[in-house]
């Protein structure tokens, strides 16, 4: 709710940054670039992290830092100390504080993921939704140091939430294992009974069988397990299913890996993921992670831009500051509906229409938003298409989850969503100068909307090569 509102909500202090370091659009765009630049850059190794440290340590690291990188930003007198303070420290911070709950939440859920995502993930777009409102009073009442002072102690919320994680092994319900001893019985397909040790199905000693479910009962509850005299495992073998209640198996938490010993006075050294936990080249070679990764990149890129120029273009056409912040809490309020809508209904239509075309249609449904927005000439038109826009973005965000644990898998997630995170941060580098450039150059914020509706048709085209590689496949199996 508050973690990443910091960087997504840029646009409000961009006029008054130009004024008071006398600046250009694109020099103040070199802050969120940075600041996004080092977000995903650092994302695949903060999941990496996930291999030794928990998610509520690296939540709690990341949001100090975060706020640590906003109070110097609050005092800075120089552009150039807020490039490293509220573009590299807060970049940083957001990096190990942002994604932990993302990933913990598909540990925790299993049947009821998608609609898990949406609540979840529609944190960000309240947070989204209040913040600009917010940062608007502080910035007519404190100035930009004081806002940076108050988003800051905002900020200080991540530290709240991340010491309330509980990592999912806590609460993992392990399935029902029932141990049957058995009489000494003639079993079929044996010759005989054995007279001190008892026999199973398939002719096995059942003492050491017995002892090794005990053994696993021990290793997964953490205390045995009455054994009830029920019979033979003939009678087992009789009984009705749903007379034996078997629970469902849980996701497995994170795996963690014991770092290597050191000498005693290294041991205030944190410890570094090793390269199997960053980095797998079987991703590079999967089709869907890399179309995904792309598209993501653009999409993301856009969203910042989108959040980082609307207020300032509504405020040139001479809609009132208050009106233009207005905007950004419109946009937050639609996504965060779409968050929750899209994937309930991805589940109750995925049998008709694929979660990856729903994914791949929004990005279309967000370029026409783009194109509506450079064209808009009031405050209804403007305030409409960026509606649009929350829409398709929300529709996104609240189901990339998903489709990525389904056709990544659990254990590639962590590493899959820092890889793809980290892509995003070539695009973020060059892409948010950029449109700051042709801001500057054009004079006009129109041509920036439309640069941006043609990376957003770009990733809706892009996910046509799946179907394409698909068929492919299919042609070669043929042949």
């Amino acid at each position: 709710m508050f973690i990443p509102s910091t960087i997504t909500t840029f646009g409000v202090f961009v006029p008054d940054l130009r004024s008071k370091y006398d600046a250009s659009t694109s020099q103040i765009s070199w802050i969120p670039a940075i600041s996004c630049a080092v977000w995903n850059l650092s994302a695949p190794f903060a999941a990496g992290c996930l291999s030794l440290y928990s998610h509520r340590r690296l939540t709690i690291f990341g949001s100090v830092l975060l706020v640590i990188g906003l109070i110097i930003g609050a005092f800075a007198e120089s552009l150039m100390v807020v490039y490293i303070s509220f573009g590299v420290l807060a970049g940083l911070g957001i990096a190990f504080a942002s994604q932990q709950g993302i990933l913990l939440v598909q540990e925790y859920f299993q049947e009821k993921r998608a609609l898990a995502n949406g609540i979840m993930l529609a944190g960000a777009s309240i947070g989204q939704m209040i913040v600009p409102i917010l940062l608007q009073i502080f910035l007519l009442e404190y100035g930009v140091s004081g806002t940076m002072l108050l988003l800051s102690g905002i900020a200080m919320q991540g530290i709240i939430a991340g010491a309330l994680f509980q990592p999912s092994r806590w609460h993992l319900r392990y399935p029902d294992i029932i141990v049957l001893p058995l009489k000494y019985t003639k079993l079929p397909g044996t010759d005989g009974t054995k007279k001190n040790n008892q026999l199973d199905c398939e002719g096995n000693d059942t003492e050491d069988h017995e002892k090794e479910i005990m053994k696993r009962n021990f290793d997964l509850a953490g205390s045995l397990v009455d054994i009830h005299n029920m019979g033979s495992m003939h009678s087992l073998s009789q009984m009705k299913a749903n007379e034996l209640k078997k629970r469902r198996r849980p996701i497995p938490p994170s795996k963690r890996v014991r770092p290597p010993p050191r000498p005693l006075w290294l041991c205030w050294l944190p410890h570094f993921p090793p390269l199997h936990a960053l980095f797998n080249f079987a991703l590079v070679k999967n089709v869907f992670f890399v179309l995904c990764t792309v598209s993501t990149a653009f999409g993301r890129f856009v969203y910042q831009e989108v959040n980082t120029l609307v207020p300032p273009m509504a405020r040139e056409m001479g809609i009132s500051p208050g009106n233009s912040a207005a905007l950004l809490s419109l946009l937050a309020l639609t996504d965060t509906v779409a968050r929750l809508v899209v994937p309930v209904l991805s589940e109750k239509i995925k049998h008709k229409v694929s979660r990856i075309q729903i994914y791949a249609v929004n990005y279309l449904v967000k370029a026409v938003a783009c194109l509506g927005i450079a064209f808009a000439t009031d405050y209804v038109t403007l305030a409409t298409f960026c509606c649009i826009y929350g829409v398709g973005m929300g529709g996104n965000t609240g189901i990339s989850m998903i489709i990525m644990a389904e056709n990544l898998g659990l254990e590639l997630l962590p590493m899959a969503f820092g890889l793809s995170l980290g892509f995003n941060a070539i695009i973020y580098f060059g892409g948010l100068p950029l449109i700051g450039a042709i801001r500057d150059v054009t004079g006009s914020y129109q041509a920036c909307f439309i640069v941006m509706a043609g990376c957003l048709i770009f990733c809706f085209l892009i996910w046509l090569i799946l179907p394409l590689s698909d068929w492919i496949k299919r042609r070669k199996g043929q042949a």
